[in-house]
């Protein structure tokens, strides 16, 4: 699904980039060279670009010169929409380090996926000039349950619809770690030197801002944790001129909130992810962000100590995250959010007729593990999946002293050995 949506952004970006007045252009460079494949040329380009990148040496050689001139063109940019693709794709992709989880075969993906379809078709407004989207959604479950791995697929499926869509100049994705960006909550400087690297470094996958990227964070670390008595030029940027007056302004913000130690220069930081995107351009923020409930911090600034979960909360308009603390999130701000729970998403398992007798030590009667303790999680589900066809006694029983006590939390079988194991099932193997 992935490379058919990318292959289509990518035909669709060339087809814009390339109007009429270029093609007028090149047709009276072949008529002025007076050969007879002036007329024939629109059609037969045309082609050529619909075959690209299986034009073989043969069909250019017998191109003539402005003919080949412009499928070089052509060649250039098939090359750097690849590449801005890939970038895009994979750089903020490994902002998050679940998305590793979606590199080995996983159990349920196409399911997980088709779901995901049908909730981002729900958070897409298709108008006659532009595609905008609005996500408002929680993917909540107990621990272990998959929800980074679900939140994985989320991300990929939404990167490769931003693409298809060609909004990626326009929507901006910001994946967060909520493990990660915790453990720089340790102080406001800490925490403003990796919030302002991810803005910025989620800021250049989307544009390439790479040879701004260092001076610009910078520029902004300075005046957040730096005494300046004037407020720093920003850096000049000949690419993105028209976005510099805008960070300017954004500069003078911060500038006086850090020279009058207002308290509100903390909230002001963190909706940096939402001003500085809009300042190049974006016209919204879509915060990504797993592990939610590690931001369920207390941050201290200027002898006041803020909730930066609440900080966070105020700031995003438009999310998908996963939180394994229902409780945190229902107590949340948030307004109207969608619920994707791991729970009972699952309806149709392949090995519903087995079960898993256990026996343990000390105790006379065995217990009976169906796929219904699974409650219909697909991580459980595959989790039980592996134990039934598993050929070794002894991975059984590891792996299901651990499945319990995670589908059991504070269980009866805690601190029990498992002593024997049967797999039963109504069927044939």
């Amino acid at each position: 699904m992935i490379d058919a949506l990318s292959s289509e952004a990518e035909h669709s970006s060339l087809s814009d980039h390339y109007d009429d007045e270029d093609f007028l252009e090149e047709e009276s460079v072949s008529e002025a060279n007076d050969t007879p494949f002036a007329e024939e040329k629109p059609d037969m380009v045309t082609d050529l670009l619909i075959s690209y990148p299986s034009i073989n040496f043969e069909i250019e050689y017998a191109l003539n010169e402005a003919d080949r001139s412009f499928l070089g063109k052509i060649r250039e940019d098939f090359r750097n929409i690849e590449n801005y693709n890939m970038q895009f794709f994979s750089g903020l992709m490994n902002m998050l380090p679940s998305t590793k989880l979606l590199d080995k075969e996983l159990h349920f993906y196409e399911e997980i996926e088709q779901i995901i379809v049908e909730e981002i078709s729900l958070s897409r407004n298709v108008f006659p000039q532009h595609t905008s989207y609005h996500f408002n959604q929680a993917i909540l479950g107990p621990r272990y349950s998959g929800k980074s791995t679900i939140l994985s697929v989320f991300l990929k499926v939404v990167l490769a619809e931003i693409l298809a869509s060609k909004t990626s100049n326009k929507q901006f994705i910001m994946p967060i770690d909520g493990i990660l960006l915790s453990e720089s909550l340790v102080s406001f400087d800490s925490f403003c030197k990796e919030y302002i690297t991810l803005i910025f470094t989620a800021l250049t996958y989307h544009i390439g801002i790479g040879k701004y990227q260092k001076r610009l964070i910078s520029h902004f670390l300075g005046i957040i944790q730096g005494k300046n008595l004037t407020v720093p030029q920003i850096p000049t940027m000949e690419e993105f001129f028209e976005s510099e007056v805008s960070l300017s302004e954004i500069s003078l913000i911060l500038h006086r909130l850090k020279a009058t130690e207002d308290s509100d220069l903390l909230s002001h930081i963190v909706s940096l992810s939402t001003s500085i995107p809009a300042a190049f351009g974006f016209k919204k923020t879509h915060f990504v962000i797993d592990n939610f409930e590690y931001l369920d911090r207390e941050l201290d600034f200027n002898s006041e100590t803020h909730s930066t979960i609440d900080l966070f909360q105020k700031s995003m308009e438009s999310y998908i995250i996963s939180c394994q603390s229902a409780d945190l999130f229902l107590e949340s701000v948030f307004i109207s959010p969608n619920y994707t729970l791991t729970t009972g998403l699952i309806t149709e398992f392949e090995y519903n007729n087995y079960s898993i007798s256990i026996r343990f030590d000390g105790e006379p009667r065995p217990f009976l593990l169906t796929p219904t303790h699974c409650s219909g999680c697909p991580a459980f589900l595959s989790t039980f999946q592996s134990i039934i066809l598993s050929e070794y006694p002894d991975i059984q029983k590891t792996a299901l002293n651990s499945f319990l006590n995670v589908i059991f939390p504070a269980s009866q079988f805690k601190d029990k050995s498992i002593r024997l194991v049967d797999i039963n099932s109504s069927i044939e193997n």
